[in-house]
């Protein structure tokens, strides 16, 4: 596995408050 993907991992690719948003406008 390459570092670059190792380090991608490790990083949410969502942040809490983006996160959030997110569910915010997810269709009920």
């Amino acid at each position: 596995m390459s570092p670059q993907l190792k380090r991608t991992q490790r990083q949410p690719w969502l942040h809490p408050p983006q996160l959030k948003v997110l569910l915010n406008n997810w269709p009920a």
